[in-house]
């Protein structure tokens, strides 16, 4: 099977890892893909098949990453491909692939990744109206197959409108292997630091954690790549006199692993996420975590690996208490039992096989179809 992979932009952050993995591991199972992305940050794609395109720099058009070489790539790719996907919505990549595969047998597969949660519309509406008009809403009501990654993401795509049929499938994660490793009393946020991560609210409980002097053996770590927003933060902590945070910065690969595995609590107080991919990097590195409703993260206490909380100061405040308070060896327990709830369900290969498997009922809907797709 052919399949075309269309992401925007290479940027730090989860779509980037999670559809450069997905495209990877559908390799693996034999699939032939082909990775069109903008010409820029690809230094470590070698291994992928890519198609680069330069967006037209033009002011008016630059928002949206308008590309004339990105038209021409899809209408050449799309002549023998089976499935073209794009990635996340609301620029001219997501869209333009509709129009492309006109006139070709080519079947359209959409992976919102988050860009239809109630959060994520309240923002740059001007732009998705723009963006809707030009070709968005014919892409999204022709498309052949959604891809949601939690039930949450399920009723976004169901709530907008769109009736196509929708695959759940979740973002697959690396299990590595951690040996040996020694719990430090730190607590630590891992991601891209953005104001929808919720990271002044947790900056805010923190400081009130350090003023009860209940914790002073322990620290928190907030761990992304420096930008505006980790400076306002890091005066926030100034600001409020914390003793106990740090900015260590990005952190990528082997070292990323460690310091979450080294790491005795996970958390983020997200405001919203279709996913939230951190939280399963942390659970595979043997890391109970806390994270907020706003990932669908609700398995964290089923599984009995963490605590899933409404996003507020208080909460995360009585949350990370209650977890502090635990023994070490209760929290490798629950560490544990994250290790192997990421195993069974978040795999790779797994989540390739599922993948392909929906793929092949889009090409032959009389074919049975597989249980995690849903057409009604």
């Amino acid at each position: 099977m052919k399949i075309l992979q269309v992401l925007p932009s290479i940027v730090v952050g989860g779509p980037t890892y999670t559809t450069t993995e997905l495209t990877r591991a559908l390799m693996r199972i034999g699939d032939k893909v082909v990775f069109i992305t903008k010409d820029e940050n690809i230094s470590e794609l070698g291994d992928l098949d890519l198609r680069t395109f330069k967006p037209i720099e033009w002011p008016i058009v630059k928002r949206l990453g308008y590309s004339r070489d990105l038209n021409k790539i899809l209408k050449e790719e799309c002549k023998n491909a089976q499935i073209i996907q794009t990635n996340s919505l609301w620029m001219y990549s997501n869209f333009i692939t509709e129009f492309a595969r006109r006139g070709t047998k080519a079947k359209s597969v959409i992976v919102p990744r988050g860009t239809l949660s109630e959060y994520a519309l309240s923002l740059s509406k001007m732009k998705k109206k723009l963006v809707l008009s030009l070709g968005q809403r014919e892409a999204l009501n022709k498309a052949d197959l959604l891809v949601a990654t939690c039930e949450m993401e399920y009723h976004d795509i169901r709530n907008f409108g769109i009736k196509a049929p929708v695959a759940m499938i979740p973002n697959g994660i690396h299990i590595p292997k951690i040996n040996d490793i020694k719990k430090a009393k730190r607590i630590i946020f891992l991601s891209r630091i953005h104001k929808k991560k919720g990271v002044d609210i947790l900056i805010k409980a923190w400081n009130e954690i350090e003023k009860s002097g209940e914790f002073k053996d322990w620290s928190l770590a907030i761990v992304g790549p420096a930008n505006d927003y980790s400076q306002e933060m890091e005066n926030l902590s100034k600001g409020l006199g914390c003793k106990k945070i740090s900015f260590p910065g990005r952190m990528d690969g082997v070292a990323k692993y460690k310091y979450l595995a080294e790491s005795s609590i996970f958390i983020l107080p997200t405001h919203s996420e279709n996913f939230g991919i951190a939280v399963a990097e942390a659970l595979a590195c043997g890391t109970p975590a806390i994270c907020t409703t706003g990932a669908p993260w609700s398995g964290l206490v089923e599984k009995g690996c963490g605590d899933w909380i409404e996003l507020s100061e208080v909460n995360i405040k009585d949350s990370l208490c209650k977890m502090m308070r635990l023994p070490q060896n209760q929290l490798h327990l629950m560490g544990q039992k994250g290790i192997e709830w990421m195993k069974s369900e978040f795999d790779w290969d797994v989540i390739a096989h599922k993948t392909h498997k929906a793929f092949e009922w889009v090409l032959d809907k009389d074919s049975n179809k597989p249980d995690w797709v849903i057409t009604d």
